[in-house]
């Protein structure tokens, strides 16, 4: 009898951890936090992409630092972050890209190569090559040579909101009404809501651990799921 009821006290506990309410931690220390452009986990670190600056601070909430431009960023206006193979961080701002290595901070503007100084995506492919978004093409560093792409090269459009990386390494470009572009190598295809999207306009991009893409429209409140065969869609209408 001792047996059974010390199993069912087990179960039970079992069962409460599991319909546990998660605990959440609000940061409302800073009036930067309002305006959250980006975000990204780089162990116990979390770098804050705000429209005045980037915020470091640990996973217990201690605020580590607040970068600015006196630091080395080429503008406090950040879009967004991406930490590459070598754990440097690349910050895109309105003002061009900053590369931070942990001591030192180098920064990229047009006349580096950069297609356009206002950068609104960025991402690293598998090969280690730094994607810059704007609303004039896209950018592609590898460290040491730059390459532009626009429409004339394949791109649907050259207003860029968004860039991903597939598990295949294809390059995925979100644009502002136009729908998303795929460059596979040197092959580009298109795909707009004339045949598979919901909506053109691709905000974001988000690789799921399945290896799923989804491609999310603010504009409609709706997501295309692209599992690498078929395009499904969930919109508001769906819950």
């Amino acid at each position: 009898m001792k047996i059974k009821y010390t199993c069912l006290v087990f179960i039970i506990s079992c069962m409460s951890l599991l319909h546990a309410k998660p605990e959440f931690v609000n940061y409302l220390a800073d009036n930067r936090l309002n305006q959250i452009n980006d975000l990204i986990t780089e162990g116990e670190i979390i770098w804050i992409a705000t429209e005045n600056g980037v915020i470091k601070r640990n996973n217990e909430g201690n605020l580590l630092k607040i970068i600015t431009t006196e630091d080395g960023l080429a503008a406090n206006k950040v879009k967004k972050i991406a930490i590459d193979a070598s754990h440097n961080k690349w910050f895109a701002t309105e003002n061009g890209v900053s590369k931070y290595d942990g001591k030192d901070w180098t920064n990229y503007r047009k006349e580096h190569g950069l297609v356009s100084n206002y950068i609104t995506a960025l991402c690293v492919d598998h090969n280690d090559k730094k994607w810059f978004g704007s609303c004039h093409g896209v950018s592609c560093f590898n460290d040491t040579n730059w390459v532009t792409y626009t429409k004339s090269d394949g791109l649907v459009d050259n207003d860029i909101l968004s860039i991903a990386i597939d598990s295949e390494n294809n390059t995925w470009f979100g644009t502002n009404g136009y729908g998303v572009s795929k460059l596979t190598d040197t092959t580009w295809v298109t795909y707009t809501d004339d045949d598979v999207l919901l909506n053109n306009y691709i905000t974001d991009i988000v690789l799921e651990p399945n290896n799923t893409l989804l491609f999310i429209s603010h504009l409609c409140d709706s997501i295309t799921r692209y599992d690498g065969a078929i395009f499904s869609h969930i919109s508001f209408y769906d819950g």
